[in-house]
């Protein structure tokens, strides 16, 4: 994903629960907004997700 961080404002993830952490920490350290739209997150997941809010 690092090779198209330059061509988008939001990346909207449907993915799998198993992906959407990758996702997320290449977004935050690229400094892009994100929309999750995954489900499945166990409570690890959710707890990172939440804690990744603004």
């Amino acid at each position: 994903m690092s090779a198209v961080l330059d061509q988008f404002e939001v990346l909207i993830d449907f993915t799998r629960p198993e992906v959407t952490p990758d996702y997320l920490a290449t977004c935050l350290s690229a400094n892009k907004a994100m929309v999750i739209g995954t489900m499945g997150f166990n409570d690890a997941g959710l707890t990172n997700l939440n804690n990744a809010k603004n």
